[in-house]
């Protein structure tokens, strides 16, 4: 899966997508019957107030209750790509087609979990134009100077046996090798472990090191 979606974890025959789970600060924000259903579509609308997705990002459900019909619980609490439709609502798809019945329990849901990851980077080095794109007092007058958004980009130190990772410019995250499933489980956002202090917001390198 491309790196600027995902980060991925190899180990022997098992992997892992580590993509950090940071847009809430608890990592998991309670929802109530957020999702809406059309009948014969596997389209579901899911209401977030300021979820601060953009289309692509990542989101995991838990806790959802079905809805009546075809769409039993186990087809909303697991993962999905998001599009976003406006700043308040997004939609998921399913696997199987909403029913009658469906429809006219929406918007439902119950109480549902919704655990965010970061918004996916650009896949490639995008060029910026326009007022303010370019670095103030670079150039001649009345000539912009050309200025790019980076691609995404990863950086990783290994801990013992964890990880720590990092997209380049964002905040740096945490991965725990122990549990039962380490290789199905998310890295973290490094302020929320244990003990730790003064985390910088962004960095440009991930870099750890064991204490002697």
């Amino acid at each position: 899966m491309n790196a600027n979606n995902v980060f991925s974890i190899v180990s022997r025959l098992q992997a892992t997508l580590a993509h950090p789970l940071i847009k809430r600060a608890n990592l998991g924000f309670t929802l109530t019957s957020p999702f809406t259903a059309t009948n014969g579509s596997t389209t579901l609308t899911v209401a977030d107030t300021a979820h601060g997705c953009i289309t692509g990002d990542y989101v995991t459900f838990s806790g959802a209750t079905g809805l009546g019909g075809n769409i039993i619980a186990a087809e909303l609490n697991k993962e999905f790509q998001v599009t976003v439709l406006d700043v308040n609502t997004y939609t998921v798809q399913t696997s199987v087609a909403a029913n009658s019945t469906d429809a006219a329990g929406s918007p439902g849901g119950g109480t549902v979990t919704a655990a965010y990851q970061i918004n996916i980077g650009s896949g490639i080095q995008v060029p910026l134009a326009g007022w303010s794109a370019g670095a103030w007092g670079f150039g001649a007058w009345g000539i912009g100077e050309p200025t790019f958004m980076a691609m995404r980009t990863w950086s990783q130190g290994a801990f013992g046996e964890d990880l720590v990772l990092l997209p380049r410019g964002g905040a740096l995250s945490y991965w725990s090798a122990s549990g039962a499933s380490p290789y199905y489980t998310h890295a973290v956002p490094l302020s929320t472990r244990p003990g730790a202090s003064s985390v910088p917001e962004a960095a440009s390198v991930a870099v750890a090191s064991l204490p002697e």
